[in-house]
């Protein structure tokens, strides 16, 4: 072997030697650094992450980083499969430790104008004063049906449901002349069963009806048939 190759193997081994001693050095830095201490896993996000964000796609936005047991955070999660479904409640931003706190149940929004199950809509047209000020989607209401007298004394009405919910209000505007001519007013769509449906048709079609607002404490007891002998005394 020539002067020359002896020279360029031995200048290549002492750059691998040379290599060799950084990594160790560094290593040996990050030693002297934790000391003594007993090192445990946490995960740390490394890129954001917005509010409802699912815990099972966190997987490219954290990782898992060896640290001081008095240095992990207390909460501090380990492993993303113990979040299941939750989702993050708050922002997360780079290099913060992924804390249990952080994460929730996911709430899904419920559609106030959504038809439940099962039930049927059915659209009333009102005047104003018959559908209390302020009925939104999602209120619930009492329906009281008023009938003429059939014999010759005064009328009568009753609250014939209660706690029906209100799907849709709108303003109506009159419609044309004709077999399908609608009346101005408040159109309101009620969410009923079948039954209930037969008792609203009917006291529209044969009579009036009011509706009242009720929240989840309303008093729906102790309706009776009322008329004028009844409110009068």
């Amino acid at each position: 072997m020539n002067k020359k190759l002896l020279a360029l193997v031995m200048a290549g081994v002492l750059t691998v030697a040379g290599v060799a001693a950084v990594v160790s050095y560094a290593r040996g830095a990050d030693a002297r650094a934790f000391g003594d201490a007993e090192l445990v896993p946490v995960l740390v996000v490394s890129q954001p992450v917005p509010a409802g964000s699912s815990a099972s796609r966190l997987v490219g936005s954290v990782e898992t980083e060896q640290v001081p047991r008095g240095v992990r955070v207390e909460g501090a999660v380990t492993d993303l499969a113990s979040l299941g479904g939750e989702v993050t409640n708050a922002a997360l931003v780079p290099g913060e430790q992924l804390l249990a706190k952080r994460f929730g149940t996911a709430v899904k929004k419920v559609d106030a104008s959504a038809l439940p199950a099962g039930m049927q809509s059915m659209d009333l047209i009102l005047t104003a004063p018959r559908v209390p000020a302020g009925t939104k989607p999602g209120d619930t209401v009492g329906v009281f049906a008023s009938y003429p007298a059939t014999d010759g004394g005064s009328g009568t009405t009753r609250m014939t449901l209660s706690r029906v919910r209100i799907v849709a209000v709108k303003k109506n505007a009159a419609g044309d002349a004709g077999a399908e001519a609608t009346a101005a007013g408040i159109r309101v769509t009620l969410a009923v069963t079948t039954r209930q449906a037969e008792k609203v048709a009917n006291a529209a079609e044969f009579g009036k009806i009011w509706l009242t607002s009720q929240n989840a404490k309303a008093d729906v007891k102790g309706s009776q048939k009322t008329d004028a002998k009844v409110v009068l005394g």
